[in-house]
């Protein structure tokens, strides 16, 4: 396996870990800063393994994240969580897409609407409205592979595109 890690895949797990993975049980992710390779393990089984405990009772494939969670905190140098989504900032590159939009009309209006309540639900309303939504979910995702690849190189990780 390559010592890098792909961008693509460390955004996908970003963006995964605040949704789907949350609903079912609390998980951390990680990567391995050797390898490259991203692994998820339950945060239950960190808990277990800090505290000396083993798991009963628990099923095959539960056995391969309970064996990695043990390397993880054996090994914790070889190991760096993955920033979160509050690391990436929506909120931020929402106002960045905003004051870059060349219209000003429409710039006054995104403007307006991130700064008053509800501002998520306000700047969706308004690119569904204008029909600018693919724009923007093309910005957010570009903004989105520049902030994995800054924290990759804030943190010394090594990447592939």
């Amino acid at each position: 396996m390559s010592n890098k890690v792909s961008i693509k895949e460390l955004k996908d797990c970003i963006e995964l870990s605040t949704g789907e993975l949350e609903e079912f049980e609390p998980y951390n992710i990680f990567i391995n800063i050797k390898t490259g390779e991203i692994v998820s393990v339950p945060t239950k089984f960190i808990k277990m393994v800090e505290n000396g405990e083993k798991p009963e009772g628990i099923k095959e494939w539960e056995e391969a994240d309970f064996k990695t969670t043990e390397d993880i905190v054996k090994n914790s140098e070889d190991y760096k969580d993955i920033p979160t989504e509050n690391e990436i900032n929506e909120y931020d590159i929402m106002k960045e897409f905003c004051f870059s939009y060349k219209e000003n009309k429409m710039r006054e209006e995104l403007s307006s609407a991130i700064n008053g309540d509800s501002p998520l639900r306000n700047f969706k309303n308004i690119i569904y409205d204008k029909g600018i939504y693919n724009e923007w979910y093309e910005y957010l995702d570009n903004k989105f592979v520049e902030k994995v690849i800054e924290w990759c190189e804030r943190n010394n990780i090594e990447y592939i595109l």
